[in-house]
């Protein structure tokens, strides 16, 4: 995060219904195209369904600022269908290297992936 604010990529979105924050979207602005990183929404508002207007409007600066593309990123979700009928997945790899600190690491990254299997699994 605090690389991405120094190189100024960083992008966040906020929609304001009357002094209240009503939705917020954070993202990164990286090889002409905006990837969504964090969306948020206050419950409060949600029969306005203030995250989708605030999708279009970050839709709307993807076309304003002539960007290739926006990319929900996370998880294949429902609400996205409105958007887009288009999915793609990313795949993401860690290499360690074959040293003490890299063996601690990677077992600290399996421990947490079974740990977050066990709590999938559980809910």
């Amino acid at each position: 995060g605090a690389v991405a604010a120094k190189l100024g990529i960083v992008r966040v979105f906020v929609m304001r219904i009357g002094e209240e924050v009503a939705a917020v979207r954070l993202a990164i602005e990286y090889l002409n195209c905006l990837w969504e990183l964090k969306i948020g929404f206050n419950d409060a508002f949600s029969k306005c369904s203030p995250g989708q207007v605030l999708t279009h409007e970050t839709l709307r600066y993807v076309f304003e600022h002539g960007l290739d593309g926006h990319e929900f990123l996370g998880a294949d979700e429902a609400w996205e269908r409105v958007w887009t009928d288009t999915a793609r997945e990313y795949l993401s790899f860690r290499l360690y290297p074959y040293t003490l600190a890299g063996i601690a690491g990677l077992g600290e990254h399996v421990g947490q992936a079974a740990l977050a299997r066990v709590r999938r699994a559980l809910a």
